[in-house]
């Protein structure tokens, strides 16, 4: 890594760092200068604008959460469809858990989604959702489903009635991101009775 690139990268975390705490609408690059020990000159050098920030911030978060979770043998040994929507579930507890400064950059960037000002913020959480959630569930075990649907336009269904329950659950969250946290059990729980609804309609038997 040259010194460039360290100095991107080195920005990057400072950014993190001052959106997860003090949320992405009070953030500064003072702020961000100030944590990475530069100055606010070197900072638009390398990244346009504060939301480029954001939006590289996001990409890195996601990145992460993608590889902390593919990074896990037990995931594709799972051939369920719906035992793998409730692993993703309990990997989604460990890294809200184990790294809650990235957690907390990603719902706070999503309760921008609404505004019209971050409209590209929207864009990239609808680029994730399109390109990311499927390979979730590559490789699953079809030979249960119903045979009125074909196996691919059911998981399609399923994605997309658990995308819709996801983005139900961040909503919550968009006044108090932090309330997240407090209740993690009782979301997964809850996660579980709609999967269980949804299990009943696909499954044959």
């Amino acid at each position: 890594m040259n010194k460039a690139e360290q100095t991107r990268e080195l920005i990057l975390h400072a950014a993190i760092e001052e959106f997860a705490h003090v949320g992405y609408t009070n953030a500064t690059t003072s702020g961000i200068a100030h944590r990475a020990g530069i100055s606010k000159g070197l900072i638009f050098y390398h990244y346009a604008s504060k939301k480029a920030l954001l939006l590289a911030a996001l990409e890195y978060g996601v990145g992460f959460f993608e590889r902390y979770l593919f990074a896990n043998p037990e995931f594709t040994q799972i051939s369920d469809i719906f035992e793998r929507i409730m692993f993703i579930g309990r990997m989604k507890q460990g890294f809200y858990k184990e790294y809650h400064t990235l957690n907390a950059v990603i719902i706070d960037a999503y309760r921008l989604v609404g505004d019209a000002e971050f409209q590209d913020v929207r864009e990239y959480f609808n680029k994730v959702i399109t390109s990311s959630v499927p390979k979730f569930f590559e490789g699953v075990d079809t030979s249960k489903f119903r045979g009125r649907v074909s196996p691919q336009e059911t998981v399609s269904y399923i994605i997309d009635v658990m995308t819709l329950i996801s983005m139900r659950h961040f909503a919550k969250f968009k006044e108090d991101p932090n309330a997240i946290y407090g209740n993690i059990q009782e979301q997964q729980d809850n996660v579980e009775a709609f999967v269980d609804l949804i299990k009943y309609g696909v499954y044959a038997d």
